[in-house]
């Protein structure tokens, strides 16, 4: 009896290992990982060790780090020469390209992705600003006073469960540095706003029941409201795109968009907002999209980050605003500090005083208010609320940061 015991025990085992062996060569047979095939548009290489491959590495194109890079077909001897001259052409080119390539490194890295933040060096962010803006060739880029905003903001973090204190901390904090550019004269870019902090993300994970009209006439959520119709009852606009009657939240793809430039001061109140220690702050305002409806990822799973699987198809959203959050964790965290100073350890729990913070959003993109003001008077101000002006969304590797 306890050798059958024993048998089938090791039998299970095998079994268990076999299905863990192939979900991991499916995940890892992705674009993007160890034995899946490179990004686009290096799509025809292979992911994989740097050591293993005999033909030309591509940084930049596959996941998991600088041990998983994009191996591309060995070139002809001829090509071989030709790549040498490329490469000491561009050691020879002007000093601007230089520091442009050094800081970037845009070129190894697939549309509207990046592998760095901002340059810490104004010379050198205009340079990787305009860099980027060419090699995405982004429209408008030439055009005398037209006014850019370039948002670079991380991805969701890899390989962490949807409910880690890492997947909660990327969710619920601003993730992204903001900067404004004017085209100058001779096409050059002037930088006249920022940093500011911001998110391109929502605050939340979705997932939540859409109201509905039940068969009592009555609203699911709000029981005392009377309906005929499901939409009286949504009146947010949640919408589920896979038909299971959760609402799965937008996130704008990286890549270029215009908004009016005409300051809408009413919209997207935020009362009660802390700053530091000043209370009972209310702020307002948005820039809206130039086209109201625009194609977005959708979280389909509810884990609070776009996967390969969801990148591979964009739904219709509404509304896609530029406005603001609440407060930036730096500031909650002096709030904080401030709070325990005056000797109130046990009374009331930071969350109780300090209010919110973070993105406040289900698609739009948000700032901190005190970031939010400084910014929206700077696009006032660059456009005379005139026309419109272009947001450029990048998305870099999560590097779990919170601002």
């Amino acid at each position: 009896m306890a050798t059958r015991c024993v048998f089938f025990l090791l039998v299970a085992i095998s079994i268990v290992a076999a299905r863990h062996s192939r979900r991991r060569h499916r995940r890892h047979s992705q674009h993007g990982w160890k034995g899946g095939s490179c990004f686009p548009p290096m799509a025809n290489g292979v992911c994989g060790l740097p050591s293993a491959c005999d033909g030309v590495l591509k940084r930049g194109h596959c996941r998991g780090g600088r041990d998983n890079v994009c191996c591309m077909p060995n070139p002809s001897k001829s090509n071989e020469l030709n790549m040498e001259k490329d490469e000491q052409d561009e050691e020879e080119h002007d000093e601007h390209s230089v520091v442009a390539n050094e800081v970037g490194h845009l070129d190894h890295s697939p549309p509207f992705h990046t592998s760095s933040d901002f340059p810490s060096s104004k010379k050198e962010r205009i340079h990787f600003v305009m860099q980027q803006l060419e090699q995405n060739n982004v429209a408008h880029r030439d055009e005398e006073g037209h006014v850019f905003v370039v948002q670079i903001d991380q991805e969701g973090p890899e390989g962490v469960s949807s409910w880690s204190k890492t997947m909660s901390r990327y969710i619920g904090g601003y993730t992204g540095k903001t900067y404004v550019y004017k085209v100058a004269s001779d096409s050059m870019l002037e930088e006249i706003g920022g940093p500011y902090t911001s998110a391109s993300h929502p605050h939340w994970r979705g997932g939540g029941l859409i109201p509905y009209c039940k068969d009592n006439g009555f609203c699911s959520k709000k029981t005392t409201k009377k309906c005929t119709s499901d939409d009286q009852c949504n009146n947010v606009g949640y919408k589920s795109v896979d038909g299971d009657r959760r609402y799965e939240l937008a996130r704008l793809p990286p890549g270029p968009y215009i908004y009016k430039a005409k300051y809408r001061p009413s919209c997207k109140k935020k009362r009660n907002v802390v700053e530091g220690t000043t209370r009972g702050i209310t702020v307002a305002g948005c820039f809206a999209m130039k086209s109201h409806r625009v194609k977005t990822f959708r979280d389909l799973n509810h884990d609070g980050k776009i996967d390969l699987k969801e990148m591979e198809k964009k739904y219709t959203a509404t509304g896609i605003l530029l406005h603001s959050g609440y407060q930036s964790q730096e500031n909650y965290d002096k709030c904080c500090r401030d709070y325990k100073s005056e000797g109130n350890r046990r009374s009331q729990k930071c969350s109780s005083i300090c209010k919110k913070k973070g993105p406040s959003s289900a698609g739009c993109q948000t700032f901190p208010p005190t970031d939010w003001n400084k910014f929206a008077e700077t696009i006032k101000k660059a456009t005379g609320q005139e026309g419109y002006f272009s947001y450029v969304l990048f998305y870099r590797p999560n590097v779990d940061v919170v601002y």
